[in-house]
């Protein structure tokens, strides 16, 4: 940066202290320079703006490079935008098939919302979960497990038996197709069926030889039945959960939720990938206008110097007393303006008549 870099240096050739001492000395000199009836411009005014169309020129070179980067980030915004438009509609049709054939199955409008399962039903879950740790955590006392054994073990009895009975219920809640096996359903729900049965029976069973030692310990006497009320209490919690979840499940239902989720999810992406180009777009205009208003302050930059440097320069000259046809020197009506760069608009002049200097 010819005029910029180092100005404030006093030995700089376009310094405050050089362009009017500069100006002094064209003024004094004999004759006066600029002549009074020339409009061109000095030669030292016009140095000054070959230096300042030197610096603009950098600074378009150095635009250009830092746009096309710009402009790279912009098309890959635009791009993902675009993939991400072009997936909202299809959702929307999935939402719109959905609900007609929850209308056409049910007879009714789907209810709003994209939950797929009661908030009660979730809450029921949850308090038979709590509801198990009293019974359980005795029974896995006998293993000598220390306390945090002994919890995470009951956690794992009551999530098996809450896991199986929420399955079973979605699965008799299933309306099977044509393409479906009868078999692998059957064997599915025996299976859901017996496992939590022969969890509940083991750990039934292992209680009761739990509390008969205790018993044997302390000589109290125990109910040789106790392992059965075991049984019993955890098959009802996993009955309860089962018919619970059995009455939650709708497939219909549950079809329109994922594709409503779906739906809002796939608008989100929109939403975000169109943000992401707005703001590519904004970057890039305003680092061009950044470019710009630098273009500006060097264009306003040359106007200051040139004042500088024509108020001593008419205070030195020996023929401002001399009759003229003006008041002032021709060449101070203008002042030269500066080269722009192809790739960035000069700002619009205001006040007075600039033109382009010869």
């Amino acid at each position: 940066m010819q005029i910029l870099r180092g100005r404030w240096w006093p030995f700089h050739p376009f310094s405050r202290r050089n362009v009017a001492r500069q100006g002094a000395r064209d003024g004094s000199a004999a004759p006066p320079i600029p002549p009074w009836d020339d409009p061109d411009q000095p030669p030292f005014i016009m140095q000054m703006k070959q230096a300042g169309d030197a610096d603009a020129a950098q600074m378009g070179r150095s635009w250009a490079i830092e746009e096309g980067h710009l402009k790279a980030a912009v098309r890959a915004a635009e791009a993902g935008e675009r993939r991400a438009k072009d997936r909202v509609e299809p959702a929307k049709d999935v939402v719109r098939r959905v609900e007609d054939e929850f209308r056409g199955a049910r007879g009714v409008e789907p209810p709003a919302g994209s939950r797929a399962l009661p908030i009660g039903y979730v809450l029921l879950v949850i308090a038979l979960f709590i509801f198990e740790f009293p019974m359980n955590s005795l029974v896995f006392r006998i293993f000598g497990e220390n306390e945090v054994g002994t919890w995470l073990m009951t956690a794992m009895i009551a999530i098996t038996l809450l896991a199986c009975a929420h399955l079973l219920g979605a699965h008799l809640k299933h309306e099977p197709t044509a393409s479906e096996s009868r078999v692998v359903g059957v064997v599915w729900t025996a299976l859901l069926v017996v496992m939590p049965l022969a969890v509940t029976i083991g750990v039934g069973m292992a209680r009761s030889t739990y509390l008969e030692r205790m018993s044997r310990e302390s000589g109290l006497g125990t109910s040789g039945v106790s392992w059965v009320w075991f049984c019993v209490f955890n098959l009802a919690v996993f009955l309860a959960a089962a018919v619970a979840s059995h009455f939650a499940h709708d497939e219909r239902w549950a079809a329109v939720a994922r594709a409503r989720r779906a739906q809002s999810s796939v608008e989100a992406a929109h939403a975000v990938a169109e943000a992401r180009t707005i703001r590519a777009r904004a970057l890039r205009e305003k680092r061009r206008d950044a470019y710009a208003g630098w273009c500006k302050e060097l264009s306003d930059l040359v106007q200051l110097l040139t004042e500088l440097y024509r108020t001593p320069n008419f205070l030195c000259r020996s023929d401002r007393g001399d009759p003229h046809s003006s008041q002032k020197p021709l060449s101070y009506e203008r002042y030269p303006d500066l080269t722009w760069p192809d790739n960035l608009k000069p700002p619009p002049t205001s006040g007075g008549a600039p033109g382009a200097a010869p």
